[in-house]
């Protein structure tokens, strides 16, 4: 058999060269993406905690009983408080960890990248924060501006701190809905409604340009329950009487003014804040408060998630039966769905799964859905 010529022979080594070096960088590259997944649910490289540090809660973006769907290429950007979801258990158990970890000397709350917590989340958090209370530890929150929200959140703390040129923004709750009769009308569109019963007014947008009377009614009395938790929460924490948060809403005008002009010192001024300092004098104050300091003068600090993560959950399980639960979030579809919706056959499957757990002595469904 001829022996291949020497052309021949140097660009079949070159080619095999090649794809040795191919082969080699995806496999670099393969392991480089392991790494940077790895660091991306750790939450960067493994740390020790302080010896002695506050317990950061900053819950950025949206708090939630069950995170939605995300997409594996977003997890490699950097995350958004616009897209962020923060599990509620996780903040309960960081709390709960922390209280009788003698390593924790304080909680601080940080509210500032916060978009949504709401009422229902916030009264089964409040208990968690109760008990860390309990323990003698103090509870400090801190806040640039704070929207209804977020000061739901920070008036849990034992002191609140604004920012000198913050605000608090107290306004109500309220339902806007849009009406599009005229719409329909001028683009020729003829709505059909068949209903039985009284108060259906699923339709009414497409055939009133108003809010009729029995539908007002019914948004009055769910609005102003809703609201009345809110302001006895507030009120109850802040020591203020009765009335106090609706008083400063419904006089703002007047009680601005007879302030300068400043929302801050009007916050101060009705017992809404305790005290009014900048970042820099906030942060002396929480160092002198947790007892220490990181490399750069900050007042030593572990966020919550890093924490959980370094040092568990709380408690151990018990013998003998427990109490499942089943979160249902999101809107309800057929089929199945991912995590953020609620699938009909992905939630039987799920229910059927866990009754058949021989230590579950009951379920509890958690429904969050529009």
């Amino acid at each position: 058999m001829a022996r291949p010529s020497f052309l021949r022979r140097f660009f079949g080594g070159l080619w095999r060269a090649i794809t040795v070096l191919r082969l080699a960088l995806a496999n670099l590259l393969f392991i480089v993406a392991l790494v940077l997944l790895y660091l991306v649910f750790t939450g960067g490289p493994s740390r020790e905690l302080p010896e002695r540090a506050a317990l950061l809660l900053a819950p950025a973006g949206r708090v939630v009983d069950e995170r939605s769907r995300v997409e594996p290429l977003a997890l490699l950007g950097d995350p958004s408080p616009a897209t962020a979801e923060v599990r509620l258990r996780d903040l309960i158990d960081a709390v709960d960890r922390a209280a009788d970890d003698p390593a924790i000397s304080a909680l601080v709350i940080d509210t500032d990248e916060l978009l949504y917590l709401g009422l229902s989340r916030l009264q089964e958090l409040a208990p968690a924060l109760e008990r860390f209370r309990a323990t003698g530890k103090p509870v400090i929150a801190r806040g640039d501006y704070f929207t209804q929200d977020q000061y739901l959140l920070a008036v849990q703390a034992d002191t609140v701190i604004l920012h000198p040129h913050g605000a608090l923004a107290l306004e109500g709750f309220a339902s806007y809905l849009n009406y599009f009769r005229d719409a329909l009308d001028k683009l020729s569109v003829t709505m059909h409604v068949f209903r039985a019963g009284e108060h259906k007014s699923i339709a009414e947008p497409f055939t009133r340009m108003d809010m009729s009377e029995d539908e007002k009614a019914i948004t009055r009395a769910w609005l102003e329950d809703l609201w009345g938790q809110y302001t006895t929460l507030v009120e109850a924490r802040r020591a203020l009487p009765a009335g106090a948060i609706d008083a400063h809403i419904n006089d703002y005008p007047q009680r601005l003014a007879a302030e300068g002009g400043d929302p801050a010192k009007l916050a101060l001024a009705d017992g809404l804040v305790d005290r009014l300092l900048s970042r820099e004098a906030a942060n002396a104050y929480l160092v002198e408060v947790v007892g220490a300091a990181d490399d750069d003068g900050r007042f030593e600090a572990v966020p919550f998630d890093r924490y959980l993560a370094r040092r568990g959950r709380p408690g151990t399980p018990q013998a003998g039966k427990r109490v499942a639960v089943v979160t249902a979030a999101g809107p309800l579809f057929s089929g199945e769905r991912d995590p953020g919706a609620i699938g009909a056959e992905t939630l039987v499957r799920q229910l059927r799964q866990v009754a058949d757990e021989p230590d579950v002595g009951a379920i509890v469904l958690r429904i969050d859905s529009p």
